[in-house]
């Protein structure tokens, strides 16, 4: 068996405007947005960040950020304020946000939460 081994996200800024994408293209539908958008200074912040939690915690953060915009464009202010909220804080452990974004949806489901984006 082949080990594959890649570089930390960190050290492979180029690939984050794809994974950004994908990540819209799969979340986005599911949380309220069908054709989700990306301003080009909110990727660019996106591109700048550290991502201690590798490509699990970018796709977590694009979720996050999904509940944030309630299917507008994604902007530099949406990014910072999911960014605040801990998702991408050094001493959280990855795939936190990913339990978090769960949960809400989940309750959003079983009709316990009438506004999943404001969670």
């Amino acid at each position: 068996m082949a080990v594959i081994t890649l570089p930390p996200l960190r050290n492979r800024r180029e690939d984050i405007p794809d994974l950004v994408h994908h990540f819209l293209a799969k979340h986005g539908p599911a949380l309220g947005a069908a054709q989700p958008s990306i301003r080009p200074e909110a990727m660019e912040f996106l591109q700048e960040q550290p991502w201690p939690g590798n490509v699990r915690h970018l796709e977590n953060v694009v979720r996050k950020i999904l509940l944030f915009t309630q299917g507008y464009t994604i902007n530099l202010d949406h990014v910072r304020a999911a960014l605040s909220q801990g998702v991408a804080a050094a001493d959280s452990p990855p795939g936190c946000s990913a339990d978090y974004v769960d949960k809400v949806l989940a309750a959003a489901r079983r009709g316990e939460t009438a506004d999943a984006h404001a969670a």
